[in-house]
This record gives structure tokens, C-alpha cells and sequence, in this order.
């Protein structure tokens, strides 16, 4: 039993050196992922093209636009330069996907050594 509770103390410590490489959560990866597809459902929804716009209806729109501008006060999300939004959407899919690997291997561990205690406890 104490070979186990080597390899879970292992399991653990190894799980903690792999978190502590990332320099963002899993909540920050996955508000970051939500961002970028609402960022990507706006640059996706159509507009009427301007010259189809009567002048009232591009002014109504202009200021509609200020006004929506106005209210929010968070700035808005921003792809690094350089970057494709396929690309980003894919690299936080991967962390994220990593992210809950280390997660699920901690709490299984950690169920390993109660279950050891539960085993010790019974046989002792």
C-alpha cells in the first residue's frame, strides 16, 4: 500500500507542476472561448448593405450604433494581432480539453487515497 500512495502523492505533484504552466485558469480559458463566439456571432450577423439604406434609415442606424456604443462599458474583445479567430478558437479548445484532463486525474487521485484509507481501515 505504500507504493500506491507513493504513485498518487507523484500523480499529484505532477498534476500541479503541469497546472502551474499555464498562465490562465480553466474559468478565464472558458469566458475567453464564450468572448470569441459571441464576438464571432456579431462579425457574422448581416447587414443590409448602406446603398440599399435610405439617408433616414443610415442616420437611424449611425445612431443606434452610438448609443448601443455608449451603453456598454466593457471594451470589446480582441483577437491578437496576428492571430485567426479559427486558430484561437482552437488553441483555447485545446487548454481548456487539457485543463479538465488534469482536473479529472487530481480528483481521481485524491479518491484513490480515501479509498486506500477505506482499504487500510478494513484490513487493519
Amino acid at each position: 500500500l505504500g507504493l500506491l500512495e507513493t504513485l498518487y502523492t507523484i500523480l499529484l505533484q505532477l498534476v500541479t507542476m503541469l497546472e502551474e504552466g499555464y498562465d490562465t485558469s480553466l474559468k478565464g480559458d472558458l469566458q475567453q472561448l464564450a468572448e470569441l463566439k459571441r464576438h464571432q456571432g456579431d462579425q457574422n450577423q448581416k447587414q443590409p448593405p448602406p446603398d440599399i439604406l435610405s439617408p433616414a434609415a443610415k442616420r437611424r442606424r449611425q445612431t443606434c450604433q452610438d448609443m448601443h456604443l455608449e451603453a456598454e462599458e466593457k471594451p470589446a474583445f480582441r483577437i491578437p494581432q496576428g492571430v485567426r479567430a479559427a486558430n484561437l478558437e482552437n488553441i483555447l479548445k485545446l487548454r481548456i480539453g487539457q485543463k479538465r484532463v488534469l482536473a479529472e486525474l487530481r480528483q481521481q487521485c485524491a479518491s484513490c487515497f480515501s479509498s486506500d484509507d477505506d482499504l487500510e481501515e478494513s484490513n487493519g
